[in-house]
């Protein structure tokens, strides 16, 4: 079949890309940042106190490792030996996107746990010197601030004082403690002015333990600003992610979207959406998921149009057929073997497609009909600002 060789080259392509993208994310933000609050010293140090903080001790969702990770080794199908499109190189490749925005929420709750060393317990105003970028920061913490139309109970925002950028804030908080429900907002570059690759690059986390939700406690990542490389070299690269994570018990329910403006597969038609929903258990650690492919903007938030005619097996069914319109329909099928859905995880790797390996998924594949992704046309136009 003329189109193996094709996409066995794309797709080496896109797990390149998307490791870049993950690789951005820990290099921009986790190696610099972490290290930045944990070294930094406070230019008046009579403003700390030892009383109890009010800054959340918590502020994101736990994913099953089955659903997402940074290892490229994990991202594929164990069994390569068939001229078949694996699942693991199409789903493997949701664990990925997964973690890029599971990465963010980490960020978001490991630089609110560094700056509760500085024992916030009211409002205040101090600033510190970095010893990664050797710039001064001002942090600030005030009482009942709105956002969008809410009041909450705190504000912090962490600023670079030195900033050349109108929008010199390198974090923006706003939280209640009880329940904890809160928005925080930053932008890797204004905390660490060393890291330059994606300078606009901004992460929103939304974050609800009200009871009067359907779960436990919720998460919504939002990603605007990541650098577009030269799309005919990586025509792959993540422009915009937005994703729910819902936590009741052990079980975890996701649903997003990532975008992808200059991705294409088998035609020359560009711009797709990886639109998805997941459910995890993470005491098992396995997952089941079900993936899209609709155009990045598709005017939709039709579950029946972004994931079932817009499925993995519909559009590259679509796509081959438009580039090889005599094949042969069984070779076909058997090509496309695992790229019908469900895909189902455990372990960290993927498992197998459209029939679960156990009972033990029962439970997953009840909840997932039941999430729908955003409209990719939305998550096209996602711009985050303070």
């Amino acid at each position: 079949m003329g189109s193996v060789l094709e996409l066995k080259i794309s797709n080496n392509v896109l797990k390149k890309r998307i490791m870049k993208t993950v690789k951005v994310v820990f290099a921009v933000v986790v190696l610099g940042l972490m290290i930045a609050f944990q070294s930094c010293q406070k230019d008046d140090p009579e403003t700390q106190v030892n009383d109890e903080n009010i800054l959340p001790t918590g502020f994101m969702v736990e994913i099953p490792s089955a659903l997402q990770g940074e290892n490229s080794k994990l991202l594929y199908s164990k069994d390569s030996k068939t001229d078949t499109l694996q699942g693991g190189e199409i789903y493997g490749h949701l664990r990925a996107f997964v973690h890029v925005g599971y990465t963010g929420a980490k960020i978001v709750n490991e630089l609110i746990t560094n700056i509760n060393e500085y024992h916030i317990n009211k409002p205040m105003s101090f600033t510190y010197t970095s010893k990664v970028d050797h710039r001064q920061k001002q942090l600030d913490v005030v009482e009942k601030e709105e956002f969008e139309g809410k009041i909450y109970e705190f504000k912090l925002t962490i600023r670079d004082l030195k900033s050349s950028s109108s929008e010199n804030i390198g974090l923006e908080l706003f939280w209640n403690r009880d329940p904890v429900v809160g928005v925080a907002i930053f932008n890797p570059h204004e905390l660490n002015y060393n890291e330059t690759e994606n300078p606009n690059l901004r992460f929103r986390i939304d974050y609800d333990e009200s009871p009067a939700t359907l779960y436990e406690k919720t998460m919504i990542v939002s990603i605007s600003g990541f650098e577009i490389d030269d799309p005919l070299t990586h025509p792959y690269d993540m422009s915009t992610l937005k994703m729910f994570v819902g936590k009741k018990g052990n079980i975890v329910s996701i649903y997003g979207n990532s975008e992808h403006p200059y991705a294409k597969f088998f035609t020359q038609e560009t711009g797709f959406d990886w639109a998805f929903v997941a459910a995890g258990n993470l005491t098992k650690d396995i997952g089941v998921a079900e993936v899209g492919l609709p155009s990045n903007l598709l005017d939709s938030q039709e579950r029946e149009v972004l994931l079932v005619e817009n499925s993995i097996n519909n559009v590259f069914t679509n796509q081959i057929y438009e580039v090889y319109p005599s094949i042969d329909s069984t070779t076909l099928a058997t090509y496309l073997q695992n790229a019908k859905a469900p895909g189902f995880f455990a372990d960290g790797h993927f498992v197998q497609a459209e029939t679960a390996p156990s009972m033990e998924y029962a439970e997953l594949l009840q909840i997932i009909p039941g999430l729908t992704p955003y409209n990719p046309l939305k998550i096209h136009e996602l711009k985050i600002g303070f």
